[in-house]
């Protein structure tokens, strides 16, 4: 196909912001990452100190609180997406009454903003008003401050976050349910094919696509969660539920030292990138 030699020109300025807006951060942010600042009389300078930094995270106790936090968070990988697709094949089906209610409700969490979600679980989660307190004591249970306790408040966040999330994978599932023929069904249970085998042979084989988006865009928003657990916090900043991309925020912001939290950029990425391909690389070999 000929395509003219000019178009590559209107390419120009989308490579030009890229580049200021995304190649140069990265590198500035990792070149700053092998730094420190001193001050001295007055003024402040950064020193090269290789691998300090690094050592530095490895060796703080916060850094791994941070780094389990993380891992907590990805609760919300299977969560939002066994969700998503329950909610996609109950969307899909054409006799479902009350169709339109339901789509609205299920897309509510991913339509308002984060920092309306979490205003709305910091009410609900409430240890004297909140819905799920004034149900645990009509059941004869006493109150509980979820948001308030370091072993529960993480697992808020998660139910939270999974909630304002579940619209996007159950829009991602629907749209792949949408594009499987349907003459693939009708052949199966022309030879005698149940729902679950129809499910397991045609239907989990043909949504990759969406696994692999779902999968990636999850993980992503998972561990870069900020704005839920700062509106979540219970204290502030709120550090037993602090995963590696709010406590980036803290060290830059509360102890100004920009150097580590350029490290901890480079370990946040360098999770996400090697996660990612290694499930790409999973998801081609099925």
């Amino acid at each position: 196909m000929y395509q003219s030699p000019t178009l590559k020109y209107f390419l120009f300025p989308a490579f030009i912001l890229m580049g200021i807006f995304v190649v140069y951060p990265v590198i500035f942010t990792v070149i700053l990452s092998f730094y420190t600042e001193v001050t001295t009389e007055g003024q402040v300078y950064t020193i090269f100190i290789g691998l300090s930094n690094y050592i530095k995270a490895f060796n703080d106790p916060r850094f791994w609180i941070a780094f389990k936090n993380s891992l907590i968070l990805l609760l919300i990988v299977p969560l939002a997406m066994g969700i998503g697709l329950g909610f996609a094949l109950l969307l899909h089906r054409k006799d479902i009454i009350g169709k339109t209610i339901l789509r609205t409700l299920v897309m509510a969490g991913m339509v308002v903003p984060p920092v309306i979600v979490g205003i709305t679980w910091l009410l609900a989660l409430d240890p004297w008003a909140g819905i799920y307190n004034k149900l645990l004591q009509l059941l004869g249970f006493p109150p509980r401050a979820y948001l308030y306790d370091p072993e529960t408040s993480i697992y808020a966040v998660v139910l939270a976050a999974t909630w304002a999330w579940v619209g996007f994978t159950t829009t991602t599932f629907i749209a792949n349910l949408e594009a499987i023929p349907k003459e693939l069904y009708e052949s199966a249970a022309i030879d005698g094919a149940g729902p679950v085998k129809m499910f397991l042979t045609i239907t989990l084989p043909l949504l990759r696509p969406s696994l692999i988006v779902n999968f990636v865009m999850t993980m992503l928003y998972a561990l870069k969660l900020f704005d839920i657990i700062y509106v979540l916090g219970a204290e502030s900043p709120p550090l037993h539920t602090a995963p590696l991309a709010y406590y980036m925020y803290y060290v830059m912001w509360f102890r100004y030292d920009y150097c580590y939290a350029a490290t901890l950029a480079v370990i946040l990425t360098a999770i996400v990138l090697l996660a990612s391909f290694w499930y790409l690389r999973k998801m081609v070999k099925l």
